[in-house]
């Protein structure tokens, strides 16, 4: 055999060994696809990369969920807290209402306060006015409507050795009301002279205390009270001879029908020319208590 024919039979059996390519038909290769793409996604889903981006994203999910649900409730707070800023801003401002309005009424008030203390100080000067006019005709009328006792006469018609000796006294009542409530006190002094200094109290004795009921104005009561000076015959003769003298102090106190309280007072010494009349004793004749009011009269005029 030539070379020829064996380099033709060489190739023959070379092409009769290889492979022949199959065709396939259209739904063999979409089966294949099929079973192909379902074997991916088994191993894709049996992937751990895979599954752990899926949990993220639910918890992704969840987290975005709460927030939503913080957002809302937060916007539910902001709602409310939006409403109690406007219920608090009226009642704010209803408030400053009422407290301009209290403001205008404390002012109207405090003008009223003023006018008032005005009128009140108005009220006391006014008060005042009338109180001292009213002093004013209360001593008018006490000076002019009053009693007025006085003793018009004073005599001694009993003095004798060891008697007490008896005074008659003529009271009357020269005011132009009644007098009430007379107390008439009557004291002695019996010193072994007749002359004193001005300021020298003499050492009175109490004698008696009368007490009358009333006298009636333009009236006259004769009181004749004892006085307990029992003189012996050596007094007698000093006081005749002027070397003892006898002294009678009389005080009447009484009122009229308001209750006013006055007084009114007498002095007489012993008259040796005429026994039985008292006459006027001198000025330095005074008891310790006229002494005094003598004193804070003066006072009162310095």
């Amino acid at each position: 055999m030539s070379s020829v024919q064996s380099e033709s039979a060489t190739n023959a059996n070379q092409q009769s060994t290889k492979p022949t390519p199959v065709v396939e038909s259209g739904k063999t290769g979409e089966a294949r696809n099929n079973g192909q793409d379902n074997q991916s996604d088994t191993s894709r889903w049996s992937d751990p990369l895979v599954w752990l981006n899926l949990a993220l994203f639910l918890a992704v999910l969840i987290q975005a969920g709460i927030y939503w649900k913080q957002l809302w409730e937060m916007r539910k707070t902001l709602a409310v807290l939006t409403r109690q800023a406007d219920a608090q801003e009226k009642q704010t401002g209803t408030m400053q209402g009422q407290l301009d309005i209290m403001s205008e009424q404390t002012e109207a008030m405090k003008t009223q306060a003023e006018a008032s203390e005005t009128s009140a100080k108005a009220a006391e000067t006014s008060a005042k006015a009338a109180k001292e006019t009213a002093e004013v005709a209360l001593k008018s009328f006490a000076t002019a409507e009053r009693p007025e006792l006085y003793f018009k006469r004073t005599q001694l018609y009993e003095l004798e050795v060891g008697k007490d000796a008896r005074g008659v006294f003529l009271v009357c009542n020269g005011g132009r009301i009644s007098a009430y409530r007379i107390r008439i006190q009557f004291n002695f002094c019996a010193p072994p002279r007749a002359i004193f200094d001005r300021d020298k109290v003499l050492p009175w004795e109490e004698a008696i205390i009368d007490r009358i009921d009333v006298i009636p104005p333009n009236a006259e009561l004769t009181d004749r009270p004892y006085l307990p000076f029992r003189p012996t015959q050596a007094q007698l003769n000093a006081l005749g001879n002027g070397t003892l003298s006898l002294y009678i102090y009389g005080r009447m106190t009484y009122e009229d029908g308001y209750g006013r309280e006055y007084k009114s007072s007498f002095y007489r010494q012993y008259n040796p020319r005429e026994p039985l009349e008292l006459m006027y004793a001198p000025e330095s004749v005074r008891t310790k208590e006229d002494h005094e009011a003598e004193k804070r009269q003066k006072t009162r005029k310095e």
